[in-house]
């Protein structure tokens, strides 16, 4: 199957954007790794991953695809994702670099405080995992 574009005979893939702000011009470079993950609610995610360099930026169309930078396993901002996009996002990092992902523990704070059951005191994720465990 061959997808094009009428706009881009070239293209091999179109993705349409679902949010008000006009879609972000993505330049993908020699080497860089790209990931697009949508979620049942219709958000956008696009990551694109310089791997020789562990670098990234993620673009959300809920946040008007703004960039946020990945760098050193982390992203560099106190961005909110749910479970899904934190496990797409882990994932695409790990397979474009070969290295874990390590949210931040503000992430992990914010992951928690979803949660009704638990309080403040979740310093990591293995921890807030646990007592999730157990409270089931």
């Amino acid at each position: 199957m061959k997808l094009t574009c009428k706009s881009d005979p070239d293209a091999l893939l179109v993705i349409a954007n679902h949010h008000g702000a006009p879609s972000p011009g993505i330049k993908r470079r020699r080497g860089d790794y790209l990931a697009y993950h949508e979620t049942s609610d219709g958000e956008q995610l696009v990551l694109l991953v310089n791997a020789a360099h562990t670098k990234g930026d993620l673009f959300m169309g809920d946040l008007e695809w703004q960039t946020i930078t990945i760098c050193n396993d982390r992203v560099e901002s106190g961005v909110i994702l749910g479970d899904g996009e934190w496990t797409w996002l882990a994932l695409s990092w790990r397979v474009a670099t070969g290295r874990e992902f390590k949210p931040l523990p503000m992430q992990v704070f914010q992951a928690a405080m979803k949660d009704p059951h638990f309080g403040s005191e979740v310093v990591n994720l293995e921890a807030w995992r646990k007592a999730q465990s157990e409270s089931e």
